[in-house]
């Protein structure tokens, strides 16, 4: 019986540790889990700000753009009348 009782003993500390490692595995493998999920969450909210800051560049360099392309036509304009006012007889020397 003492070699019964021995076996049974050892195969519970067996089992006893083989359930031990199994949730030890389960609680890491959890961690790392939630690891990368916070993770990949600063890696969203890092893109998302990045993408608000480059549309927000992108209407700047829109705004400069329209700015430009207006100054453009009205030095085409002022420009163009000053030539058509140069040629009036009234400012001939």
């Amino acid at each position: 019986m003492s070699l019964d009782q021995d076996r049974s003993r050892n195969q519970e500390r067996v089992r006893n540790r083989n359930e031990k490692q199994q949730r030890d595995r389960n609680l890491q493998r959890d961690r790392d889990r939630d690891r990368i999920e916070m993770s990949l969450d600063q890696d969203r909210s890092r893109n998302q700000e990045r993408d608000a800051v480059q549309d927000v560049a992108a209407e700047k360099v829109v705004f400069i753009a329209r700015q430009r392309a207006l100054s453009a036509v009205e030095m085409t304009a002022v420009t163009t009348y000053h030539l058509k006012k140069m040629k009036s007889p009234k400012h001939k020397i």
